[in-house]
């Protein structure tokens, strides 16, 4: 019997920012990768990597089934990032729809670990901006936008897989990522782009907080082991607390930092 260890472990969204930190930090534990790539998917950030090439899409089912095959674990980090789109429907199917498939798939292959990405954007807020965790509770109705209403119904669909059918994963809640490898950039990238730019004349009052990908993206494996540890179902990791104040000392240290490089800018860049 092959050991959990020396299965190959499927990654999705490898291509991109959170996919490829996430696929570094498993090589670098000696893990053999897997990652689960879109067919002529801007693949730089996974130049030079020792990893294993799986194509295939959210939307394609077979794929899935495919390349979660033979796996030992699972990091589903995949999903369609955007802000505004123009078909909700699509978004529904990547992250809604595709990830019920994926997580099927891993079930049907025998997965013994699963570690869903999910996202901040699914907890709820505390009246008096305390900071929250992933026990606070919130509804599809506090969802703004096909994004966050696509995030939390995904959401649901892992815990009713995990309640009904004993899916082992885990599912953690990441905040605003920064740090290297954003090349597309990610909507989250591309604020700070606009800031550095001076195309964001103003900011809004809001309830995240940024973290930097080089020192978090540990939690993904710390995650991995709770549940080779404990079988807790469902379990959850907040990568983050969600607060109004958070969200302020983020913007607040998005335009000191924006002032130090105009006045860099206006020295003359030395």
């Amino acid at each position: 019997m092959v050991s959990t260890s020396a299965k190959p472990v499927l990654v999705t969204g490898a291509t991109g920012f959170v996919g490829t930190a996430v696929a570094r930090a498993l090589i670098a534990t000696g893990r053999p990768v897997r990652a689960l790539c879109r067919p002529n998917r801007d693949r730089r950030n996974l130049a030079g990597l020792d990893l294993e090439i799986a194509e295939g899409s959210l939307e394609d089912a077979r794929s899935l089934a495919a390349a979660v095959a033979g796996c030992g674990a699972l990091y589903h980090v995949a999903a369609d990032y955007r802000l505004w789109v123009r078909d909700p429907q699509a978004m529904y199917r990547a992250n809604v729809e595709g990830t019920r498939a994926l997580m099927t798939a891993a079930l049907a292959a025998g997965v013994e670990r699963v570690v869903y990405t999910s996202s901040v954007a699914t907890l709820g807020l505390h009246a008096d901006g305390t900071p929250a965790d992933e026990t606070t509770p919130s509804g599809l109705d506090d969802m703004v936008g096909p994004y966050k209403r696509s995030k939390f119904l995904a959401e649901v669909e892992v815990r009713r897989l995990i309640e009904t059918e004993k899916l082992p994963a885990v599912i953690v809640n990441p905040s605003t990522p920064i740090g290297p490898r954003d090349i597309k950039p990610t909507p989250t990238g591309r604020m700070i782009v606009e800031a550095a730019s001076g195309r964001m004349p103003a900011f809004v009052d809001t309830g995240l907080a940024a973290i930097c990908w080089r020192k978090s993206r540990g939690a993904w494996a710390s995650a991995t082991s709770l549940a080779a540890r404990t079988y807790l179902w469902p379990r959850f990791f907040a990568a983050s607390t969600r607060s109004p104040a958070a969200g302020r000392r983020k913007c607040a240290c998005r335009c000191r930092w924006y002032g130090r490089l105009r006045a860099w800018r206006r020295s003359g860049g030395e």
